[in-house]
């Protein structure tokens, strides 16, 4: 296949289909980052300060995640970066199952869309929701960020996940 012209034609179709990206990802303050979920009852003094490790940071409290089995598993918030600048955002869904993970994993999608969307001012991309429903992970480039889940301390139906969304 030495016809320039298929090749052309071919490598403007893979240009497209890479290139989608999502708007900008808005420069968001941190203590604004830091209240995202407030009006999702994610609690804690979400004061945005300096760790010892000198990174800023602000973490809210486990938020119980109340949609049927299974009982025990909880959500929690946390927004990382500079003085003034919102670096990453991360979700933290921490799974205790041994039945049926899906309205628990269901809740955790609609928190992530909605974290997404206050951050970006789109929908979140289906391939990601799909990803967090099957808890799945999976690494997404969009423009100059990167949003990972991550599944971690796997022991069956036991497990935490991690939504990142950062540079």
């Amino acid at each position: 296949m030495n016809n320039p012209g298929f090749i052309k034609t071919a490598s403007f179709i893979l240009l497209l289909l890479f290139a989608q990206k999502i708007p900008a990802f808005e420069a968001i303050e941190p203590a604004t980052a830091c209240n995202l979920l407030k009006q999702e009852n994610f609690r804690g003094s979400m004061q945005y300060s300096q760790k010892n490790s000198g990174i800023y940071a602000c973490t809210s409290l486990r938020k119980p995640v109340n949609r049927g089995e299974p009982t025990g598993s909880d959500m929690r918030y946390e927004v990382l970066g500079t003085e003034t600048e919102t670096s990453k955002v991360l979700l933290h869904l921490r799974m205790r199952s041994h039945r049926s993970s899906v309205p628990v994993l269901k809740e955790f999608e609609r928190i992530s869309s909605l974290v997404y969307r206050k951050l970006s001012g789109d929908s979140l991309p289906e391939a990601i929701s799909m990803a967090i429903v099957s808890a799945i992970r999976g690494e997404w480039v969009m423009q100059d960020h990167v949003i990972r889940l991550q599944r971690l301390h796997d022991r069956a139906m036991t497990y935490e996940l991690i939504l990142s969304i950062g540079k």
